[in-house]
């Protein structure tokens, strides 16, 4: 409410606050930040090694056997960097963080380790259950943001429905909580409204290889969306 015109800081440490929680428990307030910090380097570093086709390696795949050092392979310098990040950074740091609480609180990380300890494949698993809790912060965060703006900025533009959508959760809920999954039902314009937001500017584009028929409109194959 005091910095309103960082709408989109307040937005990323929401959602990255979510995560953690949720992939963790509860990370001290500076483990969170440094996680954060770590996770967004190397989704970063990701990023800076092209697209899928962007570079010369993805036409001529014998040239990932040539040396990062040599002229031209900027592309695996980046690659390299962003693995050394990816595989070796945040998992592993925080892993050690983890194990040193005494008691847990419940999360995805105590659930995926305790099942695993009582099967007795921890050992072979805890490396790839520290990089899913990576990969969950990268895949939730972005989409997530992407989604929230968009809806900022469809009630901007359109604060007659923001305002009937309000009417209607004012109305089914009250104003002593937060509507939650089970007033969905009972929200059939503030639904509307969120797969209006989805539709119009989608996190990641839709496609199908197949037509598809959607009330009267028809969807050619390979459309994306």
């Amino acid at each position: 409410m005091e910095t309103p015109d960082d709408y989109t800081l307040h937005v990323n440490r929401l959602l990255a606050a979510l995560v953690l929680e949720s992939v963790y428990g509860d990370l001290t307030t500076s483990l969170g930040e440094q996680y954060v910090k770590l996770m967004d380097t190397a989704m970063e570093a990701t990023n800076a090694t092209g697209a899928l086709g962007g570079t010369l390696v993805d036409m001529i795949p014998f040239l990932k056997y040539v040396s990062a050092w040599m002229p031209g392979a900027s592309w695996k310098r980046a690659a390299l960097h962003a693995k050394q990040l990816v595989w070796e950074g945040p998992p592993y740091k925080y892993r050690t963080a983890w194990r040193e609480r005494r008691s847990p609180p419940p999360s995805l990380i105590s659930t995926l380790i305790e099942n695993a300890t009582k099967t007795g494949r921890l050992e072979r698993e805890e490396t790839v259950i520290m990089h899913t809790a990576g990969i969950i912060y990268a895949a939730a965060t972005d989409t997530t943001k992407a989604a929230l703006l968009t809806f900022f900025l469809a009630m901007v533009l359109h604060p007659e429905a923001f305002r009937k959508a309000r009417e209607k959760v004012d109305r089914v809920i009250g104003t002593n909580r937060l509507p939650n999954l089970e007033d969905r039902p009972n929200l059939p314009y503030v639904d509307s409204v969120l797969k209006e937001t989805y539709r119009w500017h989608a996190p990641l584009p839709l496609e199908d290889d197949e037509s598809k028929a959607i009330t009267c409109l028809e969807i050619p194959p390979s459309w994306q969306t």
